[in-house]
């Protein structure tokens, strides 16, 4: 952080987070561990188990047990990750100048006027085909009032 900072001309936002998940994984740490120990008794339950209805209602909380060590251990895998791989986000810009209307001389008003005149002209001859038929039908509706006009 300090080696960027030392290139950047000037800083406009320095902000540095940090999140403490010690207490976060010495909890699931802790209750993973206790878990374990309660799975170990309910094994030795089920050696001792004679009845079918106990053995499958033991395996039942095993089951139940096994999930929870599993989710715990996950949340610690998670944790280890998060903290192997922290993330550093920078961002970098550059300012442009701003344009300044005093800037622009008076031929550069030229330019941009004879400019939008060729791009006007260009668009008009775009059209070329629009205007031949209009003047096609000006002259058929001329030349047809004229005839209708001359039988009058």
């Amino acid at each position: 952080m300090n080696t960027i900072s030392e290139t950047a001309k000037s800083i406009d936002e320095r902000n540095i987070s940090v999140r403490d998940v010690t207490e976060d994984y010495r909890d699931n740490e802790l209750r993973a561990k206790n878990k374990k120990e309660v799975e170990n008794r309910y094994r030795e339950l089920l050696k001792r188990a004679n009845k079918v209805e106990e053995i499958l209602s033991i395996e039942d909380k095993l089951g139940e047990i096994r999930t929870e060590i599993e989710n715990s251990e996950g949340h610690i895998n998670y944790l280890q990750n998060r903290i192997k791989y922290s993330t550093l986000e920078i961002s970098f810009y550059k300012k442009i100048a701003e344009s300044n209307l005093s800037n622009i001389t008076f031929f550069d008003s030229l330019k941009k006027g004879w400019k939008m005149l060729i791009d006007v002209l260009n668009s008009l001859f775009s059209f070329w085909p629009f205007f031949i038929i209009l003047v096609i039908l000006y002259l058929g509706i001329k030349n047809y009032r004229k005839k209708r006009n001359s039988k009058n």
